[in-house]
């Protein structure tokens, strides 16, 4: 019979992260609970790669993808316009399959 074969499994895994402006805080603040959210994900994901069950590793990738919406027609969560700050963060995870 055959040897088993080892593959290596890559899963990107995006990450939805919000943060919204209300009419208490300034374009600033939203700004800052923004990037205080990526830093905290990025912090997990390096403090305990391995505790997702069935994924060996999990590594950041680095960069964000920036998908703001700044309303100025309709309806949005925060009533007519309104800022949403929208990023979508990226992991890798990583498992091996034998066969």
């Amino acid at each position: 019979m055959g040897n088993p074969t080892k593959f290596e499994v890559r899963l990107l895994i995006p990450i939805q992260i919000w943060a919204l402006a209300t009419t208490k805080d300034t374009i600033e603040d939203a700004y800052t609970r923004m990037r205080n959210m990526i830093e905290e994900i990025a912090r997990i994901i390096k403090a305990n790669p391995t505790g997702i069950t069935g994924i060996q590793y999990l590594t950041a990738t680095p960069g964000v993808t920036p998908q703001d919406e700044f309303g100025t027609e309709g309806e949005t969560v925060l009533g007519p316009g309104g800022l949403r700050l929208h990023r979508v963060f990226r992991a890798t995870g990583i498992f091996y399959r034998v066969t």
